[in-house]
């Protein structure tokens, strides 16, 4: 029998926090985040403390149901932000050694497949107005009707970029998040409405190494 992967996030709310505030305060403490960028760190911190906050009103005397969903839905966009950072950033840099990845509670490189390629293909993507200020990003195997992602693939990193002019490839693109479910919903703030989002994907492995780039699309901020 297959051992079964163990899943490094906790599910408990109370173990969720206390590894929450483990995971950002060695982040913080490390004088270059390993690598996380700021503006990143923020966010992800900035959804941390919106957890915090709905846990200790779910687990008030008085809390109903909609204070209970709230917290799991703050569990789950925190979750999803640790997911991103630690793919993007963490789980793949070889800077970082396999005690400090234990410290901040992620898993070791030695987990990691060694006989996966790169990405041969690139991923159809669509692009589509979700909601005010969010963009709706669909990926796919070109000619799938699936949603499966390609063998060996954690999913597709997807840069964008609100620029002025379009850019010559998706190099110039200075954003990105790793979407590991389809479609991948992008929030840009109310300053950039009505600005054109320049926006390109590719498949990436559990290597970190990531397929062909598709071409750069580009969709108005609604």
């Amino acid at each position: 029998m297959a051992k079964k992967k163990k899943y490094y996030l906790p599910k408990a709310f109370a173990e969720l926090t206390s590894w929450l505030r483990n995971f950002i305060e060695t982040l913080a403490e490390h004088p270059t985040r390993f690598g996380v960028p700021k503006d990143v760190f923020d966010d992800l911190e900035e959804k941390a403390s919106e957890f915090y906050d709905a846990n200790i009103v779910a687990d008030s005397h008085n809390a109903g149901k909609v204070d209970k969903a709230l917290r799991r839905d703050k569990a789950n966009t925190v979750s999803k932000a640790v997911r991103n950072v630690v793919n993007r950033y963490l789980r793949y840099n070889d800077d970082i050694t396999d005690d400090q990845k234990v410290n901040l509670g992620i898993p070791v490189r030695d987990i990691i497949k060694t006989n996966i390629d790169p990405p041969k293909t690139y991923p159809g993507m669509t692009l589509r107005i979700n909601d005010y200020m969010n963009i709706s990003i669909s990926l796919r195997e070109p000619g799938s009707k699936s949603k499966a992602k390609p063998y060996g693939t954690i999913g597709a990193l997807i840069k964008y970029d609100v620029l002025d002019a379009k850019p010559l490839d998706h190099t110039q693109l200075s954003r990105s998040v790793l979407a590991t479910r389809t479609p991948r919903i992008i929030r840009f703030p109310a300053s950039e409405r009505g600005c054109t989002a320049y926006i390109s994907a590719a498949w990436q492995n559990e290597k970190g190494e990531t397929g062909p780039w598709t071409l750069i699309q580009s969709i108005l901020i609604p």
